[in-house]
């Protein structure tokens, strides 16, 4: 064998060796163990792990890129990095005394954005303990965050506005401004925000259309009038039509509300004007903190009185977390039925899906951490 044909050879074998790494780092791996959660399986949605933590939770967050890997921000100004298949913490960071509030993963890199209760939002580097960016706006607190590719981030303020910004360099892009920011909802493409002020009584949504936020074309496209305010969520890459009766098929074009006060909303899809309301008849009191899982087939939400359940089942209660089936033909959505299955939990702080949807995780109101999937029978 010559000496190039033999360098071919060990080449080709080093690159297969690193192959599954690549892999791992641009989408969530599968884990054989586990079946991603879907409405013909969520009847079978068992709790994995309940874990008694050391100071309060404000967020939870999982990586992108490594879809049993999730962050915890602490009151302690503690991160806290868990493996949910196992229950294992497997690292933390402290950013500082001040405790940390909100915080997300980049798409892209899976770099940690981590909000604190004083003026700044850092962007980590959390593989290599490194602090890349510190972003800060003189004068003005940070509330809220969320993240999109291409390194967008969307920072909420106390003074109703929500700068964004690149994660790659630190640089402001721009400045919208509403009503208030205490919620925020960027679509997963990045090119619609919306944001709201915690219980405000009218108008307390305002809608930004940004198709090229780096050459500065940014729309205000709606003002919604929401009722009192205590939620938001972009509703994937499926919307209800005006009617409640169907499904339109179109990227990133609904948004999900809830309100102290009214029943959890699905409005038009924002792209094509409107917007409508569509009100679903699911009782509640007091929702907060939904969640979509990866194909938008389930909403989790949040209801603060009562136990959890999933809408599988007839009842005519709907206590703490709810997840609706929008898929079809499994669970086609009809205006009026409801379906659930309940579940034990005391209250959530934040609630959300893994990326691979293997994992549904929600902090407790009493400290505990609860981690649910569906083991492979």
């Amino acid at each position: 064998m010559s000496r190039n044909l033999f360098r071919r050879c060990l080449w080709l074998i080093i690159l297969a060796c690193l192959m599954p790494q690549v892999m791992s780092a641009q989408e969530s791996p599968l884990d054989e163990r586990f079946e991603p959660i879907r409405p013909e399986n969520v009847s079978r949605l068992t709790e994995l792990h309940r874990i008694l933590l050391p100071s309060p939770v404000y967020a939870v967050a999982f990586a992108p890129q490594y879809g049993a890997r999730l962050a915890l921000a602490q009151d302690s100004g503690v991160v806290s990095i868990w493996d949910a298949a196992s229950g294992e913490k497997l690292d933390e960071i402290q950013v500082g005394d001040e405790a940390v509030h909100d915080l997300a993963y980049i798409p892209d890199d899976n770099n940690l954005l981590v909000l604190t209760s004083g003026e700044n939002v850092y962007v980590y580097d959390f593989e290599h303990d490194q602090l890349l960016h510190t972003l800060h706006a003189p004068d003005r607190r940070p509330l809220v965050l969320d993240t999109a590719p291409q390194g967008l981030i969307a920072v909420g303020y106390n003074d109703g506005a929500v700068r964004l910004w690149d994660a790659r360099s630190g640089e402001r892009l721009a400045v919208v401004y509403g009503a208030g920011a205490d919620f925020l909802d960027l679509t997963p493409n990045g090119e619609w925000v919306a944001f709201g002020i915690d219980g405000y009584t009218f108008a307390s949504v305002v809608v930004f259309h940004l198709p090229d936020i780096r050459g500065e074309h940014i729309w205000l496209t709606h003002v919604l009038d929401v009722g009192p305010l205590n939620g938001l969520q972009f509703f994937g890459d499926r919307l209800l039509d005006a009617r409640g009766y169907g499904y339109t098929a179109l990227s990133y074009g609904g948004l999900f509300t809830i309100s102290y006060t009214r029943p959890l909303t699905a409005w038009q899809p924002v792209p094509l004007g409107g917007p409508e309301p569509v009100h679903l008849a699911i009782p509640m009191h007091s929702p907060k903190n939904l969640t979509f899982n990866s194909d938008a087939s389930l909403l989790a939400v949040e209801n603060k009185v009562g136990r959890a359940c999933l809408l599988i089942e007839p009842t005519s209660h709907c206590p703490t977390v709810v997840l609706i089936c929008f898929a079809t033909p499994d669970c086609a959505y009809e205006p009026h039925v409801e379906r659930y299955l309940f579940l034990p939990a005391l209250g959530t702080v934040e609630m959300a899906f893994s990326p691979n949807d293997h994992f549904l995780t929600w902090v407790e109101t009493e400290g505990y951490l609860v981690i649910m999937g569906i083991p492979v029978a």
